[in-house]
Parts: C-alpha cells; structure tokens; sequence
C-alpha cells in the first residue's frame, strides 16, 4: 500500500471521524479551502488526516454544491487541491433519496454508474463511471444527478427511473468528472436515506438522522471494506 493516500469526501449526516485508528491533524475546512465556504446543516466542514490501519487517510467532513452557486471549474478547483497532500485514492460518500423500492432506507450502496439530467446548465451530457471498482456486500446502483436544491416532482422521478436510475443525489457527478479527470482512483458510496415516492414530503432534517443511522451500521465495516479495496493486487 506504498504511496497510496485516501481521501474520504462525505456530506449531509454522514460522520467517519471514528474510522481512523490514529488522528494527526484536523482543522476547520476553511483554513484548507477559504474559497469554499457553507453553511449548509450536516455538514462539519473540517478536514482531519490519519491512518486508516497503514493507510495515510484525509476525511474532508463536507463538500461544495452546484445549488450553493458554484460553477464547473470551481468543482476542478476543489478536487485539485488534494493533489498537494499527496492524494491518490478518492472515495465520494453522499446523502441520496431511492426510487428503486428495493433498496432499504436507510443503507448504503455502491454507485457503479451516473447519469447527468439533460436539462441541467453544466457541460456534462455523457455517464459516467468510477474507476476504482471496490467489492463490498453492498448493492450496486444507478445514480441521477440533479442540481438541487429543492426536491424532484413525481413526474421528474418517473422520468428518471425510465431511463434507468436507481437513486438520486446532488453532488455525484461533479466530484466524479473532475476527480476522473485529474486522474484520481475514485469510488463511490451513497446513503440511502429516503424513498423518493413516498407520499408524505422529505426535510433536510430526515435526510441527516437517517444517514446518521445508516452510516453507524456501515461503519464497523467500512474499515475493513477499505483496507481489503487498497491492498495490491
């Protein structure tokens, strides 16, 4: 596992700072990216480095989001600046609703494929596909990407499970497109954390206390998920 640096990018609800078996540094996002700053709730916006086992490991406890008024580049902007702690390895965990009904809520899955919306203003018209193909018992899904912030109609998410979505995030692709290009090894891991068709509305506050949930039964095993994924061939 030479050479090899994890960064763990997470968003709403979604608290690793227990994975690491040894913590050197942590610090407020802020003073790591002071172009980059949110409010928004479930978000701890501080980066802490340590080992995961051997693994050099860097959780970035929150993320940026078209819907907060960034543009594409800004995405490249963000992901480059790993680059200088030596970053090799990405692996994107989000907060996202299902309409596939067989998918638990709450739980995680693995997304082996993105798909952009044809309607949204960023020059992504092509899915997309990670690279780092991590094997865990965990479901593989279809993602839709949508910019936000407000919740999609009913007619929206028969659109989207038409053309063969699974679930539906806010922050997949961007992350995915500019860590592919810059040439990271990058995965990806969401958090089911509500059914999309469900008559009664979804709050922000929902989709927090069910990621919570979801990830304290993933974590006892994620530990073991990442050393397995990084080990050489």
């Amino acid at each position: 596992m030479a050479n090899i640096t994890l960064c763990i990018i997470t968003g709403s609800g979604i608290n690793l700072s227990n994975i690491l078996n040894k913590k050197v540094s942590e610090e407020p996002f802020k003073e790591i990216f002071p172009k980059f700053q949110g409010n928004i709730k479930g978000h701890d916006y501080k980066i802490t480095r340590g080992y995961i086992g051997v693994i050099s490991t860097i959780i970035c406890a929150g993320r940026i989001h078209a819907y907060e008024g960034y543009d594409w580049n800004d995405f490249n902007t963000f992901l480059e600046m790993f680059k200088r702690f030596g970053v090799t390895n990405i692996l994107s965990i989000n907060a996202v609703g299902s309409i596939d009904e067989k998918l638990k809520v709450p739980s995680y899955t693995i997304v082996k494929e993105i798909i952009p919306t044809p309607f949204v203003k960023y020059p992504l018209e092509k899915p997309l596909t990670p690279n780092w193909n991590i094997k865990a018992d965990l479901p593989k899904s279809t993602y839709i990407w949508v910019t936000g912030p407000s919740y999609e109609t009913k007619s929206e998410l028969k659109l989207f499970k038409q053309i063969g979505g699974d679930i539906i995030g806010m922050s997949g692709a961007p992350e995915l497109y500019w860590a592919l290009q810059l040439n990271y090894k990058v995965a990806m891991l969401s958090c089911v954390t509500n059914y999309c068709f469900n008559s009664s509305p979804i709050t922000h506050d929902e989709v927090i206390k069910n990621a919570k949930q979801a990830t304290e039964n993933l974590l006892p095993h994620l530990k073991g998920i990442i050393i397995k994924n990084l080990n050489p061939e």
